[in-house]
C-alpha cells in the first residue's frame, strides 16, 4: 500500500491497485454489459496539466482487448481503463457515480481513503 499525507497530518494508506463497479443493478432495457473502471494501478500515469484530455482520452477494455464504448457488446463483463494517446493509460479520477457509491470499491475503502482517493 501506498502511503500518501493528507494535509501534512496522519498518512492514509491506499491499496496499489482500485477498482471500482457499479454496485446498482443495470435497468431491464439497458443493454450494458458489466463495467469494472481500474482506478488506481501502478502501471497507471498520473493525470498532466498539459494535455487536452477532451481530444486525447478514450476508453480501453483489458478483456477484450479493444477500445470500449458504452452499451452491450455481448461478450460479457468489461474492464476499462482510461487511456491518453499522448500518454498511455491513466488513473481514472473519481466521479459523482462513485462518490454516490461507494460500496463498488474493490477493495473496499474507509471514509478516509475515499477521501484521499477524491483528492488525489
Amino acid at each position: 500500500m501506498a502511503l500518501l499525507s493528507v494535509y501534512n497530518t496522519a498518512c492514509v494508506a491506499l491499496p496499489e491497485t482500485i477498482r471500482w463497479t457499479n454496485p446498482n443493478p443495470a435497468p431491464r432495457d439497458d443493454p450494458q454489459d458489466p463495467v469494472t473502471i481500474l482506478v488506481r494501478d501502478p502501471s497507471l500515469a498520473e493525470p498532466t496539466e498539459d494535455c487536452d484530455h477532451r481530444r486525447t482520452l478514450h476508453y480501453y477494455c483489458t478483456v477484450h482487448d479493444m477500445m470500449y464504448t458504452k452499451g452491450g457488446c455481448g461478450q460479457g463483463a468489461h474492464e476499462i481503463r482510461l487511456v491518453c494517446s499522448e500518454h498511455g493509460p491513466e488513473r481514472y479520477p473519481m466521479d459523482q457515480l462513485m462518490v454516490w457509491n461507494p460500496s463498488g470499491f474493490d477493495p473496499t475503502l474507509e471514509a478516509q481513503q475515499l477521501d484521499e482517493l477524491d483528492r488525489w
